[in-house]
């Protein structure tokens, strides 16, 4: 008889227990979703503040650099074929490179080199990994990607937020439709640029006629434009670089 009896509390406690293991399951699950939930609020609110901190308070900006700003600001994507010359202080030597461009805020860019075939490369960034592909050497390097790495290029304009426009470079429209960015810091080494110029087609559109600038060695660069098309919708493939069957795939740590 005590046998029965025990056994029968122990069933009664147990069906207890099962029952109320739905709500104590379903307890801790909403305790966990909670908690996911706050760490996605404090993560929203946190982006929102670096957000607030990098608005643009257009009362402090003159006008030439307001009027390049909303030229700039119309731009999400950009593509367009390109022509880029190279000349040294003597003028002596002289360098011609064309291709293709595409560019996507944040940070998205293809730079492909068609011509001359000897000078045939892609550089190639999703906003995460960067790649550098030379067709002559049958060589892909992969590397992480910063927006430093574009230090050296005057796309970085357009790849870059207007906050950092505004904090980094003064700017000075010098011609209609023609602004001059100097950088408000001095810059050293050979990947920054100087004395850039950007140009527009006309006063309504965003669409750029030609870059020129001086890069590293004094070199003075002018890049031309056509074929502009700005904000068109372009694929995520566009920017992610499958390496072609047969070449090196390079990590960039092993060459350092």
């Amino acid at each position: 008889m005590r046998v029965v009896l025990l056994s029968a509390v122990f069933f009664l406690n147990f069906s207890l227990i099962a029952a109320n293991m739905p709500k104590e399951i379903a307890f801790l699950q909403n305790i966990d979703d909670g908690s996911r939930a706050y760490d996605a609020a404090k993560k929203k609110l946190q982006a929102e503040a670096d957000i607030a901190k990098k608005r643009i308070n257009v009362q402090n900006l003159d006008k030439d650099t307001l009027e390049f700003i909303n030229k700039i600001r119309k731009i999400d994507s950009y593509s367009a074929d390109f022509k880029q010359s190279e000349r040294g202080d003597d003028k002596s030597k002289f360098k011609q490179i064309s291709g293709r461009l595409k560019l996507a805020r944040p940070g998205k860019f293809l730079w492909s080199i068609t011509s001359p075939e000897k000078e045939k490369q892609s550089y190639i960034s999703n906003g995460t990994k960067f790649w550098h592909y030379d067709v002559g050497l049958e060589q892909v390097v992969v590397d992480n990607f910063n927006m430093k790495k574009l230090a050296h290029s005057p796309f970085s304009i357009l790849l870059d937020d207007l906050y950092s426009i505004t904090t980094n470079y003064s700017v000075k429209k010098v011609a209609e439709n023609s602004f001059e960015l100097k950088p408000k810091n001095k810059v050293t080494g050979d990947n920054y640029i100087t004395d850039l110029k950007i140009v527009f087609l006309n006063n309504n559109s965003a669409a750029i006629k030609n870059i020129s600038f001086i890069a590293a060695e004094h070199k003075h660069m002018l890049i031309d434009l056509s074929n502009s098309v700005v904000n068109n919708p372009m694929g995520a493939s566009t920017f992610n670089f499958v390496p072609p069957k047969g070449v090196d795939v390079i990590n960039s740590d092993e060459i350092m």
